[in-house]
């Protein structure tokens, strides 16, 4: 009799991230196949200045726009509405700036296809 509870079931280590299909080779060789999408560290530091320069762009349009209204309660939703689309402005470049990578591991060695390119042994 198994000591695990009746209601638990059981997890596979390829389950969650990275995306990983156990699979085999061109040689019938067993092996892993892992999709990795990630942001690289160039990658993050563009969304960062492009997040910076898009908030302050709209910074720059809302106080106009408030302050053309000729209303402080609309200005002032104005500069909080910038602030507020500031997350949201640098989480849409982070995930456009995401790469993905196939990585296929055999026992004896692992290949590495970035995107758009060519699957390179190592």
């Amino acid at each position: 009799m198994s000591n695990r509870p009746i209601n638990q079931h059981k997890v596979s280590p390829f389950q969650g991230e990275p995306y990983t299909i156990p699979t085999k080779d061109e040689h019938g060789n067993s092996a892993m196949r892992v999709y990795i999408n990630e942001i690289t560290p160039e990658g993050a530091s563009w969304a960062d200045g492009l997040g910076a320069l898009y908030t302050f762009a709209l910074f720059v349009f809302l106080f106009f726009v408030g302050a053309g209204s000729g209303n402080l309660l609309v200005w002032i939703i104005c500069m909080i509405a910038t602030f507020s689309a500031h997350k949201s402005i640098v989480r849409h470049f982070y995930l456009s700036m995401v790469k993905s990578t196939e990585v296929m591991f055999t026992p004896t060695e692992f290949r590495v296809k970035a995107e758009g390119g060519a699957m390179a042994g190592l």
